[in-house]
């Protein structure tokens, strides 16, 4: 039995949601803030109430499991999760955005995954077409925590890559993405958040990039994230998802 909203209850909750979310940009830089639905745990049925609802942009931290799912044809299907790199070709191909890359194999990986020919989802036992990309799209994943042991590339690490990034002419950078430390406050983080976002600032003027994708903030800390500057956050708990 799916345990998760019904469309009426949901459709109030997304508004709740992006009300909230608009409230934030308003107090911060007015920028347009994408909602990025966490559906790792989530059934069938409430990732197709979250497409009536309006939602495009999915999450989701397994290759496998997000295979094996009916999306809705016109999904924006992001990996959010961490990648193998043995399984960074076949993610590359079908997933519209990588957002945890933190490693230089995933690069390499990705690059030779633009040169073999879109196929059809329908190939992999979906009933749903949806064309794999061929310029998969990706976010560096940077860590702000000063944990060592949690997953992220340093700023010091990041720049390093940046300046090499232009040989890699099939996987187009969106930007950056963080997790915040789980340990602190919901207003502890905001100095993360700002750190994050004064990187890409600097980042785009140093080697020239836009980077227009700042993915940080989840459902405990969103409106802090976009009152500094996020553009996409990434909501699962907010929308009511639980194991199924």
């Amino acid at each position: 039995m799916d345990q998760h909203p019904g469309d009426a209850e949901l459709a109030s909750r997304l508004g709740e949601l992006r009300e909230r979310i608009a409230n934030a940009s308003s107090r911060g830089l007015g920028q347009e803030v994408t909602l990025l639905c966490v559906t790792k745990q989530a059934s069938d049925s409430f990732v197709w109430s979250l497409y009536r609802a309006g939602e495009r942009h999915f999450g989701e931290n397994y290759l496998q499991a997000a295979r094996r799912r009916n999306w809705p044809a016109d999904s924006v299907l992001h990996m959010i999760g961490s990648l193998q790199q043995n399984k960074a070709r076949a993610a590359s191909r079908f997933f519209d955005v990588i957002e945890s890359v933190d490693r230089p194999g995933l690069l390499a990986q990705m690059d030779l995954a633009s040169h073999v020919a879109p196929v059809a989802t329908s190939a992999l036992g979906s009933s749903h077409t949806r064309a794999f990309s061929l310029s998969p799209r990706f976010l560096l994943q940077l860590n702000l925590t000063g944990d060592e042991t949690r997953r992220g590339v340093s700023p010091e690490v990041a720049k390093r890559w940046l300046s090499l990034l232009s040989e890699i002419e099939a996987a187009h950078l969106d930007g950056l993405m963080m997790v915040a430390d789980p340990a602190l406050s919901p207003e502890a983080r905001r100095p993360s958040f700002a750190q994050l976002f004064s990187l890409a600032c600097e980042w785009r003027r140093e080697y020239s990039m836009e980077l227009p994708v700042l993915s940080m903030g989840m459902s405990a800390d969103f409106e802090i994230a976009v009152e500094e500057g996020a553009t996409e956050v990434r909501l699962g708990t907010a929308l009511g998802v639980e194991r199924h």
